[in-house]
Formats: structure tokens, sequence, C-alpha cells
């Protein structure tokens, strides 16, 4: 068994590493000059193919921006200074983010502006060597902003959208401070830019002191404060320092036609800057002291102000800690989710905890939404309160309000219609997780073209014609994505089909191209065909071109695509693409990789369903596995995907989504992480169980418990079997989940919380490694007892009737044996099977657990 083992895994080292056997050439000696290996030249090709241009619609729906980037940074902007500060990577030298390329919206080096009613097309003045990124229409569409990255910081330039003409509006010895995200937002006049500068005079950075001046302290209050695990924070009182320095912005409204600029307010550490509807206030959180170094930026405590445009504190909403403490699963106590109502020139809306933010805290409503007119004198007025979780709210052009609430044990989400003077309407009532029921996202205007604009900016105003509104949505269905456009009558609650992605493409609607949308912008593509763009007729059959990109990957065209559906021994059916590299041959083996993480399901309806299209056009970019496909590799991935929003709908970061599902379960040949036991607040969510049979791991299964290579196939199964059948919400289920095992065995096996969340589940892994190969090692010493008790049964009998014992499936009778023999091989019985032991006598007793090993005899010599 040992060496079949080896064998085969000889036999995968060879698929594996056969595409990387070309490299060997590239690498170079010892005597030669460093220089970078290069992989085969076909995944360089497909490296170096200049990507689909990005687009992004005007407000006036008249023009579309064909954005041109570079997909990759090069190794000269990555080599740039780097600092890790809350949260955030920033490069020092241009004071902005580390990366100003390769990522969505950055690095890009041409704009071209194409007007969809005809076609024309003319070319937008860049900058020298450009490098731009944060591109974002005026509100009118008459005019686009930009900024330029340069080696010494950043500029902003605005560009006639019209003619194309550009120049720079802050350069020199004014910069943009871009540290924290978007700095700039358009106000409604379409001349003024609202933007974060670096304050003028602001000296050099403080530097590192070569001794320091007191200890690094972190403070314990004596309660729990748990905390997801964050990157690049701020760890000693000199991070603090460069914090301070780098973000401190000074809030700056320029005219975008003279250029001239007026200061608003003081320099501040700004987490969001968000200037009102009418363009006459500005929402503004700034950061205050102490910084936290638990939390990122976003985590910290703020003060929340309203602000005029001279830069005078009208309002200040609230004075925020900061979220150290706030349950995984909870929100912050106090206010928080600001925005301003679209719908109206000057209206900010907020979301106040009714439950202290803790989901275990019993409460008749968990969330209220408050909301404050122009001139922010009088009392908050409350619009609603929700039984659910907050999730979002939008109004509608005529002030119609949708209003979206979630529930964290049942995974439902619910959306209200609130009307002024009448009470609340449910719309829909669905489960989370269930692709089949998402009735799509309202259709909304957007001020700036499409993008989000500063940071803690909200979308415009949800488009209403009359009594109905629009809805678009991904159309999931057993035969893949749809994408849809509905309409929906806000009196009788009731939807129409107004568009629907036929089953042989992949067509998507971007956005209306009229106020009573007749007319549509989408993007179709095939398997074969790249993304383009088009108008097409509600209602209508034909289609006209705005776009004509060609194929910028030939070569990957001949890369095979599949759906595949298969049931899980459990009977929930799943589904996944396969793609087989080109030129495949049906009927071959070739090596597969496995592309997948685990998601969680409120039910088995909802993991069935089927996401994903078969007629995606297939893009290779980025760090993405399917270079793999053109060395000659099948790839297997997972369809489907969860969402990145929060619930409030911020953005979260990677850390804080993935922090959710602390147990990872195991499902057929899905990698799991390391077992730990279940909180309180999370046991809810392990409603999808899979069946004991199904759970069944490969032995020395070296990815469950993070690198316990000794668990058996065995316990791996009795892990799962208690919790079939027991109620999700039964307190006692955690500790119930490994009765059957001994007491140290299923310790390990849960595992400390405290010490995973420490970082140290490898010595958890080595602890159940050892109590495994114990467990082995007792059961062979269970056997060799039996073995010696059944050896001394029979010497017994053979001194009383003076026969000898007989070897199985030997009929050759042995010559009888002296009392002294009968103990000689029973010495040896007992040394072979269990060494530890120097006698019978030692061994432990047996329990009454039958041992069909222990049915053997041996025969003496």
């Amino acid at each position: 068994m040992p060496a079949s083992r080896s064998l085969r895994a000889l036999a995968f080292a060879a698929l594996v590493l056969a595409p990387l056997a070309a490299l060997r050439a590239q690498v170079p000696a010892a005597a030669d000059p460093p220089r970078y290996a290069l992989p085969p030249r076909t995944i360089v090709q497909a490296f170096d193919a200049e990507p689909l241009p990005q687009t992004l619609v005007s407000p006036n729906r008249q023009t579309l921006a064909l954005l041109k980037a570079r997909a990759y940074p090069t190794i000269a902007e990555l080599s740039q200074p780097m600092l890790r500060l809350a949260g955030l990577r920033v490069n020092a030298r241009t004071n902005g983010p580390f990366r100003a390329s390769g990522l969505p919206g950055t690095g890009i080096t041409a704009i071209a502006l194409k007007r969809i009613a005809d076609g024309a097309e003319s070319t937008v003045t860049m900058p020298p060597q450009p490098r731009v990124s944060h591109v974002a229409f005026s509100p009118d569409g008459s005019r686009i902003a930009f900024l330029q990255t340069k080696d010494g910081g950043i500029e902003l330039w605005i560009a006639d959208a019209s003619s194309g003409s550009a120049k720079a509006v802050v350069a020199g010895g004014d910069r943009i401070n871009a540290t924290a995200g978007d700095p700039c937002d358009w106000l409604k006049d379409n001349v003024t830019i609202v933007c974060e500068l670096v304050p003028p005079g602001r000296g050099a950075p403080p530097a590192e002191p070569t001794v320091p001046a007191g200890p690094n302290v972190h403070e314990n209050y004596g309660k729990a404060a748990p905390a997801p695990t964050y990157e690049d924070l701020l760890k000693t009182a000199h991070d603090d320092a460069l914090f301070e320095h780098y973000f401190t912005s000074q809030l700056t409204a320029i005219n975008t036609t003279s250029g001239a600029k007026s200061a608003i307010g003081r320099p501040a550490v700004f987490n969001s800057v968000t200037p009102s509807p009418d363009g006459q206030h500005v929402l503004v959180a700034k950061v205050k002291k102490p910084y936290s170094h638990l939390m990122p930026m976003n985590g910290f405590a703020q003060e929340i102000e309203i602000w005029s445009r001279a830069g005078d504190a009208e309002k200040r909403i609230a004075d925020l800690p900061s979220r150290e403490g706030t349950t995984l699963t909870g929100v912050e106590p106090g206010p928080r989710s600001y925005r301003w109502r679209a719908d109206q020139p000057a209206t900010i809306l907020w979301v106040e905890a009714l439950d202290g933010g803790d989901l275990k805290n019993k409460a008749p409503f968990r969330d209220r939404v408050v909301s404050l007119a122009a001139p922010f004198s009088s009392q908050p007025t409350e619009l609603a309160k929700t039984e659910w979780r907050f999730e979002s709210i939008g109004y509608t052009d005529h002030g119609l309000g949708l209003l979206s609430e979630n529930d964290r044990a049942s995974r439902r989400t619910r959306t209200w219609l609130l009307e002024p003077g009448a009470a609340p309407r449910k719309v829909w009532d669905r489960k989370q997780d269930a692709a089949y029921e998402n009735p799509g996202s309202p259709v909304a205007r957007r001020s700036n073209g499409g993008r989000g604009g500063g940071r803690g900016g909200s979308g415009g105003a949800i488009v209403q014609n009359g009594d109905y509104i629009y809805l678009t949505g991904e159309g999931a269905s057993p035969e893949g994505d749809r994408p849809f456009l509905d309409r929906l009558n806000v009196k009788t609650l009731q939807t129409e089909r107004l568009f629907r992605s036929s089953t042989e493409s992949l067509e998507s609607v971007v956005a209306p191209l009229n106020d009573a949308v007749s007319r549509i912008l989408t993007r179709y593509e095939t398997q074969k065909e790249p993304p383009n763009y088009y108008v097409r007729d509600v209602g209508g059959d034909s289609r006209r071109a705005v776009t004509s990109f060609g194929d910028p990957l030939p070569q990957a065209r001949d890369i095979l695509r599949q759906y595949v559906t298969y049931k899980r021994n459990d009977g929930v059916t799943l589904s996944g693409t396969l793609y087989l590299p080109p030129g495949y041959k049906q009927g071959t083996k070739v090596p597969l990789v496995m592309w997948a993480y685990p998601r969680e399901f409120g039910d088995a309806d909802s993991a069935s369903q089927v996401t994903g299209s078969p007629n995606a056009f297939t893009l290779l970019r980025g760090g993405s596995h399917m270079f793999l496909l053109l060395s000659g590799y099948a790839i297997f991935e997972r369809a489907g995907g969860g969402g990145q929003g929060g619930r409030d709908g911020r953005r979260r970061s990677r850390s804080h989504r993935r922090r959710r599902p602390q147990l990872r379960r195991l499902h057929d040949g899905e990698p799991a992480r390391a077992l730990a036991s279940v909180p309180r607040g999370l046991r809810g969510e392990r409603r999808l169980q899979p069946l004991a049979h199904a759970v069944r791991l490969p032995e020395r299964a070296a990815h469950l418990l993070g690198g316990a290579r000794s668990l058996r196939e065995d316990v791996a199964v009795l892990v799962r079997k208690p919790d079939q059948g027991s109620d999700p919400a039964d307190a006692r289920r955690g500790r119930r989940q490994h009765r059957h095992l001994s007491d140290q065995l299923g310790a390990a096996l849960r595992g400390n919380q405290r010490a995973r969340r420490h970082g140290a589940p490898r010595d958890a892994a080595q602890r159940s490694a050892r109590l495994c190969r114990a467990r082995d090692a007792a059961a062979r010493a269970r056997r060799a007892a039996q073995l010696v008790r059944s050896v001394r049964e029979k010497c017994r009998r053979e001194e009383h009737d003076g026969r000898v014992p007989v070897t199985k499936g030997t009929q050759r009778r042995q010559r009888p044996r002296s009392a002294e023999d009968a103990r000689r091989a029973l010495s040896f019985a007992a040394s072979r099977f269990a060494p530890r032991f120097a006698s019978s006598r030692s061994l432990p007793p047996l329990r009454s657990r039958s041992n069909r090993d222990s049915q053997t005899t041996i025969a003496t010599s």
C-alpha cells in the first residue's frame, strides 16, 4: 500500500511539473547575471494581450467613454516605497495608493469618447506618460475629471467631453491626497469639484525614533472584545504619526473653468466626504484620536458632521467611538450608514440600532431609519423600524422608498415599499441564497456616469415613470444566467418582463437611454464573440452595434467550456464549469485543477441552483488560474459565489468578508480548514449538513485539521453523524457533536477557539495527530491482548487434552509442545503486536466492543 501511494504521488508530480520543465532552460546559472525567468510562450502571449476597453456611460446617456488601461503594474511601479497604515497601502512619494495601475479603473493610458447616437468618436488629450485613474463625468456629462499619477504626486485633469481637450487644474505645488480612496466629487453646477488636497506647507514625514520614547501599550478592559483579523494595521506610536501625516487632507472646492480654489474648513483626516445633491452642504466623517491598533481606518473613532460650502459646522450628528468590541455578527450600537436622500436637495438619512447592535439581545425591532432635512435645526424624523437587520434604502424620483432588511438566522430578506402617509407594503420576501428568486435591482440614475463618487457617496434616485419602476438582474435559471429587464407596478406590485437574454448568448442591460426606458444599452457576448455594446429597442428583436471590439486572445477560443451538474452523496445537486485545454481530444486524460471555495447556504435547494452562464466569453486576465489551460491543464470551477457588500450596504474588506464561516464544512472533495467550536451566534448557519457517508475522506487527508495526516477515515465520518436531525438552535449541539469519541480526541477535533484566534491551528493539528497515533497504538495493543488470551487458552487446552493448535489454512499437525514452548510463543506474540508491553500482564484490558481482527490464531513452531 505505501509503495502504491508513492507511485501515485510520483505520477501526479510528473503531471503537475511537466509544463514547468521548459523553465529550466531559462533559469540562469550561478555564473550568469540575475534575470527573470519567463513562463511558456503561449502564456506570455496571453499575458501581454491588450485587454478589452473599460466602459463608462455619461449621465446624459449620450456618450460612451472607452478606457484603455494596462492590465498589470510594471516592476518599476511595484518597486515604489510602500507604507502599511490603518489597513491601507500607501505610496509615500505620490501620497496615493501603492498601486496606480493593474486594478479596475487604474492605469488608464487612453480615453476615447464614442457618441451613442451615431457612433462618432473623439479622443481625449492625455498627459505625458499617462497613468490615469478615477475617471468621472460631470452631472450633465459635459466634462470629465481624472487623476494623473506622477512620480512625485497626483494631479487633477479636466477634459471637455465634446472636443476632448484637457488641462490640469491641480498641479505643481498643489497635490491631490488619494491615500484613502477616490478624493474628488462633482457638484451639481457642473463647474465645481470638491477634492482632498495635501495641506499646503506640510513638512517632512516624521522620522522613526532611534530610541523609543516608551513601550507599545495594549489596554485590556476586562470584557470580551471579539475582532476579526485585518492586515496592515497601525502598531506603534510612529505608525500613528505617519498615518496622521499622510492621511490629513485639506478639503477644497475647485472651479474647473478658472482654476480658482477655496478651502472648506480645516485640515483633518477624512474617512468619507459626500456633497449633498444640491451641492450646498457636505457630509464629512472625521477620524479622531486615539487611533485603533485593532481595526482599519473605517473602524476608527469618528465625528459625523454636516458642513456648509464655507466649511462651517452646521450639524454634528454623532460622535462615534472605535468599533473595537463590536460583535462579529453585529453592528455598531450608535448611528451608522449615513447617506444623502437622492430625491431631495439636502436630506440626510442614517440608521440606529435598537438592540444594541447585538443579535443576541431580544428586541421587537432591530433598527430604525431616521432623516433630517436642511437647515438641520429640528429633531430627526423616524421613517421606519425594521424587525430584522437593516440592509439598504433607496428612493424613486417621486419619493417612494424601497427598504430592505435581512434575518441572519433564517437567511431571508424582505423589501418594503414606503409611501408617504401609508403603511409599508411588502414587495418581496425571499431566501437570500436562492438565486432563482432574486427579483433584480432597481434601475437608478447616476450623477457621475455609473462609477462611485467620493468616499461615502451614493447613487442617484431610482427611475420611476408613472406607476412603474424598473429592475435588472442576472436572471439565474436552470440553463444558466439570462439577464433581464422588468418593470414593477408600484400600485399592484406585479412585474412585467420587458427583455430577457436568449439561451444562445449572454446579453445584459447596461443602462436605459431615455427616461421612458424604451431604449436600452446592452452588453452582448457569446463563447466565440467578444463583448460589445448595442442599442436595443425594448420589445423589439433588432439591435444596433455601438462598438466593434475584436478578440484580444484568439488562441483562447479553442478552450472548451462545459456546464456540469452532479449530485452529492446526500442528494444535493451542485454545478460547476469544466474548462478543457485547447486541442483537447475526447477520451484523453489530462491533469485537472479543482478551483473552488466553500460557501454556506441556508438550505439544499439554494445550494443546488445554477449560477453563471455557459455563453460567457472566456477571458484570461490578472493572476487567474485560467492561464493553466494554455499549459494543458483542465480546470473544474465551481459556479456561483457570494456578494461582497456588507449588511448595511458598505463594501467590506476581504478579511471581513471571510470571517463568518468559522466552521468549514466537509463536502465531497472540498478541502476543509481546521475544525473549531461553533460560536453561539453562528450555529443557525449550520443548517445544510451532509450525511455521514457523504464526508468520507481518504486516509492521510492532510487538509483536515490543518495537517493532521494521521486522522483516519472513520473519525472523519463520526465527526458528522450526531449532527443529523439535531435542532440548529439547540445550545447543547456543540457539546453533543463529539460525544461518541474519547474526551481527549473530541477536544482536539473541536479545537480551542482562543488558540485558533491567535493563530495556533498547527499546534492543535500536531496534538490531534499524536492522539490519533495513540489511538492506533491502543487498537494494536487490544488486538495483541486478545491474541495473547486466545493463545493462552489454547495452550491450556492443549496441555489438558494433549492436542496442539493448527495453523489456519494448513492441515499439517504440529508436534506436541511443552508449557515452556507455549510461554515462549506467548511472549513472541506480545512483543510482535505490542512492542511497548513486555509481558501479557502489562496489556490493557479489552473493551466489550467486538474486534474482527482478533479472530486470528497463530501457529507454534
